[in-house]
């Protein structure tokens, strides 16, 4: 090759010690645009530093000439990835089917990133993939992992390095695609990518675990439990869910304590799928929590655990401020038992429903008045009138009974105690300990029995 004056200089440059001098040199040969330099450029793509060799390729890839292709493939293998994706990406840009063999080897044994450009450099090239282990490694590398899951277990290899190693978003793709796969590597690719420093390829671990529901990721899931991210928190209480275990059930119970709403609500969930008879109480209890979305999940929670006991602790929130409560609570005691308005339970909330249809909300005293029709087949008007009906008459029979206990027979003074004591009047307590004093003793032995289960009562039965 003959050197005109400049070539000369600049091959001196490039044997200069300084790096920055032998990558202005490679950058003054990327600017001739001339096959000449291709010798030169060579040489540069053998420099110990790594930003001379990715320029020298970039360079050689610029000239479009199928001479550069041999240049290229003698430094295919270049250690570096940076260097070996360059050069990749300079044979696809020359396009030449010399490159086709090379770049399958690539395609098969390479880093990750280099297989993806030696995987974008055939399908320029118009290549197609000859055998399984090609089609295998093809689809992996240009991301279409679904294609590649499809070809059987020999995929799950391949998606669990890709998951390992991969970037962000690669290892998010992989993950999802690996939480449909039952083998042993993707089982490993999972739990390891728990750990992983984004937070959303450890959610996505997490949610793929949760499809595996293999009890082997249980260890794993329990520390992502205490994950410093909610949405990873969360979502290992739901994977958890799918499991079940004493450990589980305990650890899930700590974790309704955490700080995040959505965690809460997730764990609620996951307790309700687990139907432990124990959580009833922990549970019932996060239907007053602070935020509504937890409270209307610890309503469907306490509903999917059947037992009727929660019916009680669900009565109360029937009147709560978030509309989207009131109507899980409804659900949730409908799912209990379809006649809840019939029990014990709901007939004691009355007098709260009755408070209620006056509350400053208008959708809470919509949903009181609703809810007092359904218990007492009433409207809130014609309950009124009959409660107040009632009161008149218990006041008017509490009168009479009284009036009985100055009786001169002592067996009509003991029926009036008796009487005042069944039905709990309120209104004839007074006369009651006056009967204290009773002339006859066995007026004075009922008297004190009826003021003991008063006091031991206490006066919300007496009215």
């Amino acid at each position: 090759m003959t050197f005109q004056p400049h070539l000369w200089l600049t091959k001196w440059r490039l044997a200069a010690r300084s790096d920055q001098t032998r990558l202005r040199a490679v950058q003054r040969l990327r600017q001739t645009g001339n096959p000449a330099v291709l010798d030169l450029l060579a040489t540069a793509l053998r420099d110990k530093s790594v930003p001379v060799r990715v320029a020298a390729a970039a360079a050689v890839g610029e000239l479009k000439s199928r001479q550069g292709v041999p240049v290229l493939l003698a430094a295919i293998n270049d250690a570096a990835p940076e260097v070996q994706g360059a050069i990749l990406q300079a044979l696809k840009r020359i396009g030449h089917s010399e490159a086709k063999e090379p770049l399958v080897e690539v395609l098969l044994k390479g880093e990750l990133t280099a297989q993806g450009v030696a995987a974008h450099a055939l399908n320029a090239l118009g290549w197609e993939p000859r055998t399984p282990e090609e089609e295998l490694h093809y689809y992996v590398a240009i991301g279409e992992l679904e294609r590649a899951a499809a070809l059987g277990p020999a995929a799950d290899p391949l998606l669990a390095r890709l998951l390992r190693s991969g970037s962000y978003p690669q290892r998010v793709a992989a993950a999802n695609v690996l939480g449909g796969r039952s083998s042993e590597a993707a089982l490993r690719g999972l739990v390891a990518a728990l750990k992983d420093g984004e937070a959303l390829v450890r959610t996505a671990a997490a949610e793929a675990l949760a499809q595996q529901q293999n009890p082997e990721a249980i260890d794993g899931l329990l520390t992502s439990l205490r994950d410093r991210t909610p949405q990873v928190r969360a979502a290992a209480a739901e994977a958890l869910g799918q499991l079940g275990g004493e450990r589980v059930s305990e650890a899930l119970l700590q974790a309704l304590s955490d700080s995040s709403w959505e965690v809460r609500a997730a764990v609620l969930e996951a307790l309700g799928r687990l139907r432990d008879p124990k959580s009833l109480t922990a549970v019932a209890a996060r239907l007053g929590d602070p935020d509504p979305e937890v409270r209307q999940a610890a309503a469907d929670a306490v509903a999917a655990l059947g037992d009727e006991r929660g019916m009680e602790a669900l009565l109360p929130h029937l009147v709560d401020l978030h509309a989207g409560v009131r109507q899980a609570i409804l659900r949730a005691l409908n799912q209990l038992s379809p006649q809840w308005e019939r029990s014990a339970a709901a007939q004691q909330m009355i007098p709260q429903l009755q408070t209620a249809t006056r509350h400053d909300d208008s959708g809470v005293q919509s949903a009181a008045v609703s809810l007092l029709k359904q218990i007492t087949g009433l409207t809130a008007t014609e309950f009124s009138q009959t409660t107040q009906s009632l009161a008149q008459r218990r006041a008017l029979a509490a009168e009479m009974l009284s009036a009985l206990l100055q009786d001169g027979d002592p067996v009509v003074r003991l029926a009036a105690v008796e009487a005042l004591a069944r039905a709990r009047l309120a209104a004839g307590v007074g006369a009651l300990q006056q009967a204290l004093g009773d002339a006859d003793a066995w007026v004075q032995l009922a008297a004190g029995e009826a003021l003991a289960a008063f006091e031991q009562r206490g006066a919300e039965e007496w009215s």
